[in-house]
């Protein structure tokens, strides 16, 4: 049997109810230190040990049911595996391992675990997210296609299996292999829809991406993930929101009246009358005349324009140039003090349950769970 070992990096960020670590996977049988596989580990903070508050932990397995059904698809987030470590007396593990990458396979059933702390095992993102670059960098029409192109394909793949995302937004939309790919992300919020129908409650997403309906019938369809994307386009397209105002009130009525931030024949003047074509197509009040993903990957835009080859490669290196990745991090910590002094808590307690715990991941990683 081979054997391996596991080192641990730095945290890697923190999001509303989670912290992430870097960890790599090497052979220890092999002089090649490059064959080392870079993985993260996401951990999720439980509600008692987060002020703002998150989700219930009973919630967790949804997340990685979504995460193992949809994994497979280069467009998006692999997933290793889910696990819980409970710390009584010695450290134990229990968990899964995605086997396969085929979503016609039998879902595995996840049973639930007495309190512990659970973390995903991911596969590293070692760039960014959209929202990092259209902060810093400007997009050409083609790196917009690219990106696009890929977030459609993402969702095109989710929506076949019935899986609305429910919160596409540019923080959630990664860029890995130094730009060359661009995939979903997040799966917190996401939710099969109920059998034998095409919508679903949709009380959760953020604020300026939110749909129309969302604010009036509280429902949601795949309609509902394509008027995010839309918006995201936007973003890419402008380095602006498109409904975003200063109030809640504000935003809502800029959304359901679609009135935009730039007027469309505005738009139409510094951006191709095809990107502005499928833009408004992707926003259009009535979900009903929205296009589905496939729908948008046929668009004139995205068959015209050939999205860029080496993808937003340049935008990262331009990024990279204004900012470190270090402080880019640094912006998505939480800015209250009580906040920032959980997460150091948090932090510290993680990183030394990992390493009691890394000798057990591995008898997983090898003997397959």
């Amino acid at each position: 049997m081979a054997s391996f070992t596991m080192d641990i990096a730095d945290k890697l960020g923190t999001g509303a109810c989670s912290v992430v670590y870097g960890l790599r996977l090497a052979d220890t049988d092999s002089d090649d230190t490059e064959q080392s596989r870079p993985l993260a580990a996401k951990f999720i903070v439980h509600r008692d040990e987060h002020r703002d508050g998150c989700r219930d932990p009973h919630e967790l397995p949804r997340e990685a049911t979504m995460l193992k059904l949809a994994s497979g698809n280069r467009y998006i987030l692999k997933c290793f595996g889910l696990f819980e470590v409970d710390l009584d007396v010695q450290p134990k593990l229990r968990g899964f391992f995605a086997r396969t990458s085929s979503h016609r396979a039998s879902k595995t059933a996840i049973v639930e675990t007495p309190p512990g702390r659970g973390f995903f095992l991911l596969e590293e993102l070692c760039c960014c997210t959209l929202h990092d670059l259209v902060e810093h960098v400007s997009f050409k029409e083609s790196e917009a296609a690219f990106a696009l192109h890929s977030a459609l394909c993402g969702l095109m793949h989710l929506h076949a299996l019935g899986i609305m995302h429910r919160d596409i937004k540019t923080a959630n939309i990664m860029v890995s292999d130094g730009g060359l790919r661009v995939i979903l992300g997040d799966f917190d919020l996401a939710a099969c829809l109920p059998d034998d129908s095409c919508e679903m409650a949709w009380n959760c997403g953020t604020a300026g991406y939110l749909a129309p309906e969302v604010y009036g019938s509280h429902k949601g369809s795949k309609a509902t993930d394509l008027f995010a994307l839309g918006v995201v386009l936007y973003i890419l397209l402008t380095k602006s929101q498109p409904f975003l105002h200063e109030t809640p009130l504000l935003t809502e009525l800029a959304t359901r009246d679609g009135r935009l931030s730039i007027e469309p024949e505005t738009l139409r003047m510094f951006r191709s009358h095809e990107a502005c074509d499928l833009l408004l197509w992707l926003l259009e009040p009535r979900p009903e005349h929205r296009p589905e993903a496939f729908e948008a990957l046929e668009s004139e835009w995205l068959c015209i324009r050939e999205p860029e080859s080496e993808g937003v490669r340049a935008l990262v290196r331009q990024w990279s140039r204004t900012d470190s990745i270090e402080q880019n991090l640094a912006t998505s910590e939480t800015k209250t003090p009580d906040a920032r002094n959980t997460y150091r808590a948090v932090h510290s307690t993680i990183k030394e349950q990992l390493r009691r715990t890394c000798r057990t991941l591995l008898s997983y990683l090898v003997g397959g769970g």
